[in-house]
C-alpha cells in the first residue's frame, strides 16, 4: 500500500480506493510467505517497478507501458540525469524493503482469516469496478473494454494498471466496440458521433486504394508543424509537395499522449493502407 500511496503523491495524483484495496491484498498475500528471502525478492521487484515507472513519469509526464519499455530504449541514456535529480525521492521507495528485514512484533492472524479478508477486499474492489459503468472512461470500461494506461493508473493504481497492461499486451487486446459508443456515451455529442460511425461500413479500402501500386511512396509526418510556415517563396519544395500530393489536414493524434510519428506502424504502398499503433510512447 505504501508504494501505491507514495507513487500517487509524487505524481501529484489522488489515490483511488481500488488501488488501496488491491495494494492491501498484495500486502496480506506477501505476509503469508514465511521465508524472508522470498519476501525480499518480491519487495525488490516492486521497488524496481515503482522506481522505473516514477522515473519515466518524471521524464515524460505520463505513465510507462510495457510497449514503451521496448520503444524507448534511447531514453535509458538519460537515466543517470534523472537519478541525480530524484535521488532523495527515489530513496523513499526502498522503505518497504528495509522494513521487511526488521523484526517487529506482529499481531498474529490466522491464515484462514487473512484469506477471508483477501476475498472480501477483492469482491469489494470488483463491485466498485462493476458499478461504475456510465461514462466513457468508467472503471468498468477501462477494466474490460478499452485500454488507456494513464486512466488505468488513475482509477486502479499502478499494480492493477500493470496487470491490465501485461494481460492486454500478451493477448493483443483491441478496444471493444470502438465504432459503437452508444453503450458508453455520456453526452449528446459522443452519442451523435457514435450514431454516425455506426451507420458507416467498416472496411480497409477506399477510392484511393491501389493508386500508388508499384510506385515509391514518400510520407512526411510534420509533427507540431503549422501550415503558415509553407509558402511558394520561402519553402518552394514543401509547397510543391503539398499542392501536388495528398495532404491529410484532419489527421489528429489520439487523446492518450502519443505522438503522430510513433503512431504509424506500417505503410503499404501497394494498397495505400496506413496501420496505426495505439500503444506508442507518450509525447514529451
Amino acid at each position: 500500500m505504501y508504494l501505491e500511496i507514495l507513487y500517487a503523491i509524487l505524481c501529484k495524483r489522488t489515490i483511488s480506493i481500488v488501488a488501496i484495496l488491491v495494494a492491501t491484498i498484495c500486502d496480506i498475500l506477501i505476509s503469508l510467505i514465511n521465508k524472508k528471502w522470498i519476501k525480499n525478492i518480491i519487495y525488490s521487484l516492486f521497488t524496481i517497478i515503482f522506481i522505473g515507472y516514477y522515473m519515466y513519469f518524471s521524464m515524460f509526464e505520463c505513465n510507462l507501458t510495457i510497449s514503451n519499455i521496448f520503444n524507448n530504449v534511447k531514453a535509458v541514456k538519460f537515466t543517470s540525469v534523472v537519478i541525480g535529480k530524484l535521488s532523495l525521492k527515489l530513496l523513499l521507495f526502498f522503505i518497504p524493503l528495509i522494513l521487511v528485514n526488521i523484526n517487529f512484533k506482529k499481531i498474529k492472524i490466522s491464515i484462514k482469516i487473512k484469506l477471508i479478508i483477501v476475498v472480501l477486499l477483492y469482491l469489494i474492489s470488483m463491485i466498485i469496478i462493476l458499478v461504475d459503468n456510465k461514462s466513457l472512461y468508467s472503471k468498468y470500461n477501462l477494466y474490460f473494454k478499452i485500454q488507456n494506461n494513464d486512466e488505468n493508473v488513475k482509477e486502479f493504481g499502478l499494480i492493477t494498471s500493470l496487470k491490465l497492461d501485461l494481460f492486454k499486451t500478451i493477448f493483443k487486446f483491441k478496444d471493444h466496440n470502438i465504432y459503437n459508443l452508444n453503450s458508453i456515451c455520456d453526452n449528446d455529442e459522443i452519442c451523435e458521433i457514435s450514431e454516425y460511425l455506426s451507420s458507416k461500413d467498416n472496411h480497409s479500402n477506399n477510392a484511393y486504394t491501389g493508386i500508388f501500386k508499384g510506385k515509391n511512396l514518400i510520407v512526411i509526418l510534420a509533427e507540431s508543424f503549422y501550415p503558415i510556415g509553407v509558402s511558394k517563396e520561402t519553402t518552394p519544395t514543401l509547397y510543391e509537395m503539398i499542392n501536388s500530393g495528398y495532404v491529410y489536414g484532419k489527421f489528429m493524434k489520439s487523446g492518450t499522449g502519443v505522438t503522430i510519428n510513433d503512431k504509424v506502424a506500417k505503410i503499404d504502398s501497394d494498397n495505400f493502407t496506413i496501420l496505426f499503433d495505439s500503444k506508442a510512447p507518450c509525447a514529451s
